[in-house]
């Protein structure tokens, strides 16, 4: 498959994405993991414990049609229940995100910035996945939508209207206590409050709760001076 991919187009690995999922939820989280332990005691060699997992689907989700995101991502997340420890299954599984969205931002069948909008909108709203995925990988899933947004905005115009409705997430974020979720809406932020139009809507919103207040409307206020 990775060899594959200069020469790949678009949809190439849409077929055989159960596969894919099937090998990287034993690579990542499985049975594989623990013979490629043994595999490396006994072998002595960095190859024996090579994972091309994170690769794999890097690799996919760049040449995917957009219709089969959501799929891949739920794929993804239950292979990860299989996992022996919860601690090294939460590090594997935001690596392996990370690497979807790395493939994303790369993938010309998604146009900025409407379906990295989109797509994002539909994870910070659960209405793309399970609601049982949701709750289980809250956290992740909020870190991974900000990172979308981030790659789908960061060369593309957009407006106010547009990153208004995802204001109450944005607030939200900066209220959990997941470090990650809180560093990827700040660099979020960081990028499209760069436009003008975007920071002023932000900024005449006037629904803002207690403990958000002043950490956004600080954040905010230092933007618009700095654009004037």
């Amino acid at each position: 498959m990775l060899a594959m991919e200069p020469h790949a187009f678009h949809g190439c690995f849409d077929s055989s994405i159960p596969k894919i999922l099937e090998f990287v939820g034993k690579e990542l989280f499985g049975s594989l993991t623990e013979e490629k332990k043994v595999s490396a005691i006994v072998k002595k060699t960095p190859e024996a414990m090579k994972v091309v997992g994170y690769s794999m689907l890097e690799s996919l989700a760049s040449r995917m049609s957009k219709s089969l995101v959501c799929d891949v991502i739920s794929g993804l997340l239950n292979t990860a229940v299989s996992a022996k420890s919860i601690f090294d299954a939460l590090q594997k599984l935001r690596k392996a995100i990370k690497s979807i969205q790395t493939g994303l931002a790369r993938n010309k069948d998604l146009e900025r910035p409407t379906d990295f909008l989109q797509l994002s909108y539909g994870i910070l709203s659960g209405q793309l996945l399970s609601a049982e995925l949701v709750k289980a990988h809250s956290a992740t899933l909020r870190e991974f939508a900000f990172s979308l947004l981030l790659a789908g905005t960061s060369d593309a115009a957009v407006t106010g209207a547009q990153i208004r409705p995802f204001w109450p997430f944005l607030r939200d974020a900066l209220e959990n206590k997941d470090v990650n979720v809180v560093v990827a809406c700040l660099k979020f932020l960081s990028i499209v409050t760069q436009n003008k139009d975007v920071c002023d809507v932000l900024v005449r919103i006037d629904t803002i709760p207690y403990r958000a207040e002043g950490c956004l409307w600080f954040f905010l206020f230092f933007k618009v001076l700095s654009q004037n």
